[in-house]
């Protein structure tokens, strides 16, 4: 059923905590979600090793993933946060960029 939906779907935003990066994710989302662009938010950056986190973000820009390292502990902050980031400004080019970790 998700399989079908995520057809149509042109670009994934995959919400990760940080101090868990590989426990949180979804194990069968990359094969759901091949060759579209993806921005993986490490959530509550803030409270992970900091050490951790800068690995784990250069892990995902290898794969060519734009990265945004943030804490959000609710709604709102997620949207300021998201205005203010270049890729989300751009439908179609979420890229990393020097300013995306």
């Amino acid at each position: 059923m998700i399989g079908e939906q995520l057809k149509n779907v042109d670009a994934v935003c995959e919400i990760l905590d940080a101090r868990i990066p590989r426990s949180s994710r979804n194990p069968d989302i990359d094969g759901l979600t091949a060759g579209r662009p993806r921005l993986v938010v490490l959530n509550r950056a803030d409270q992970a090793d900091r050490e951790a986190t800068k690995d784990w973000a250069a892990f995902f820009k290898e794969k060519g993933w734009a990265v945004l390292e943030t804490d959000c502990p609710c709604r709102p902050a997620w949207a300021r946060g998201c205005r203010g980031y270049p890729a989300a400004q751009a439908p179609g080019r979420w890229a990393p960029t020097a300013s995306s970790g």
